[in-house]
């Protein structure tokens, strides 16, 4: 789910190797025109580079015998396919979701308690200061956190919200008023062991390189009398842009 809320424009740069340099534009100034007869002047480059290394590889396999698959379910194999794939989905999610303490446009929140309409406005003006971009903002946020949110009364409201926003499988809330699409996570990071890291972010705060997308693959392993599917992703993530994202502590 996390894979829709970050920077994945890069992912089709990285043609060998595992490392990608991506080349970041800083803010920048203008200069006063005060004369028709001066030269122009040209703004100095100060462009940094953020890595992005491929070194995570996920994988999930189940294996049938011939026997338990003709004895007690033949299409138990298929049953299992999806628990795979949802199995590396969920480890990609996680990797990216522990990013998100090293966004450094703002700590809001205190561990414990529950998320509120000031803790979220603070963490939008945040990222107004930051002079983060309106269009492509994302707050993701557990499940307790869900529940804090549908007890703010303007995020249940029509005129707040957008008509046909609901919840879906694939964790998508909404656009709320906060001007971010909010997605649901069970993936997020545990901070000291009991409370998870939210956050609210522009896409471009974390980029991410799918070398290989989650991909199934099924074969027959004669030699061990037994059927197998399979499921891996080979991919990397960084903090691209921190000043892009507020961290947001949640009550569990």
């Amino acid at each position: 789910m996390l894979q829709k809320c970050v920077w994945t424009d890069w992912r089709d740069q990285l043609k060998f190797g595992d490392t990608l340099n991506i080349p970041i534009v800083p803010d920048l100034g203008t200069a006063d025109a005060v004369n028709l007869n001066a030269e122009l002047t040209l703004n100095a480059q100060n462009t940094t580079r953020v890595q992005v290394i491929i070194n995570q590889w996920n994988y999930k396999a189940v294996g049938v015998g011939y026997r338990e698959m003709m004895a007690n379910k033949p299409e138990y194999l298929d049953d299992a396919t999806d628990k795979c794939m949802y199995s590396v989905a969920k480890a990609i999610d996680y990797y990216i979701a522990g990013k998100f303490t090293s966004l450094t446009a703002g700590n809001v929140g205190t561990q414990g308690s529950a998320l509120t309409d000031d803790v979220l406005l603070e963490a939008v003006e945040n990222l107004g200061e930051a002079d983060v971009p309106d269009d492509g903002r994302h707050l993701v946020v557990d499940v307790e956190s869900v529940t804090d949110l549908f007890k703010i009364d303007k995020i249940l409201r029509d005129d707040y919200v957008s008509k046909g926003a609901v919840e879906s499988i694939n964790g998508f809330i909404g656009r709320s008023v906060y001007g971010a699409k909010v997605w649901r996570s069970n993936n997020l990071v545990a901070a000291n062991t009991s409370y998870h890291w939210a956050a609210m972010f522009h896409k471009q705060a974390i980029a991410l390189i799918l070398q290989k997308t989650p991909a199934l693959k099924a074969f027959d392993w004669p030699q061990k009398h037994t059927s197998v599917v399979e499921a891996q992703a080979w991919f990397g993530a960084n903090v691209s842009r921190a000043t892009s994202g507020c961290l947001i502590n949640t009550r569990s």
